[in-house]
């Protein structure tokens, strides 16, 4: 007994996360004919046993002073409805819509689920990751009649570790 030696260990918990943008995701000027779609991504690594979850939640729908353009409803954004909201490419465990043609502007109809101010979760995965993307899409359409404005929603993004 008197020649063994106890060898120990540590490993850190470790959560990183690397938005594909910081400041901001821009639509550009809204179409009537288009839904239109802006996306952005989020790359989670993590040594979590149980994975992580994303979420999402914004302060109010697009605002400009005391304009909206109301939240999505229904589950889809068709052309020349106003509408705004939020889709994901992560299938599983998710409170979003699938994304719709690859969070492209188009003509067609495109899923959405209203966002709220209440975290969302966009993405997870239930075990440890050296590279989970995950693409976040936000989703609007405007009617002919939608007052002119320049239109903001803050969103935020969580991501918790399930260690």
């Amino acid at each position: 007994a008197d020649d063994q030696v106890s060898v120990t260990a540590t490993v850190d918990p470790t959560l990183t996360v690397t938005l594909s943008t910081t400041t901001s995701v821009a639509f550009g000027t809204l179409d009537v004919a288009n839904v239109n779609q802006a996306s952005m991504t989020s790359t989670v690594v993590t040594n979590a046993p149980n994975g992580y979850a994303s979420t999402v939640l914004y302060d109010a729908t697009l605002t400009a002073s005391a304009l909206t353009i109301p939240d999505a409803s229904g589950g889809t954004i068709a052309p020349g409805g106003s509408e705004f909201g939020a889709s994901t490419d992560d299938s599983t465990s998710v409170d979003l819509a699938a994304t719709s043609n690859s969070c492209a502007t188009g003509t067609g109809t495109y899923n959405a689920t209203a966002l709220t101010t209440s975290p969302q979760v966009f993405g997870s995965l239930g075990a440890a990751t050296a590279s989970a993307v995950t693409t976040l899409c936000f989703v609007a359409g405007i009617s002919a009649t939608q007052a002119p404005g320049s239109y903001t929603s803050t969103v935020t993004l969580v991501t918790t570790g399930k260690f």
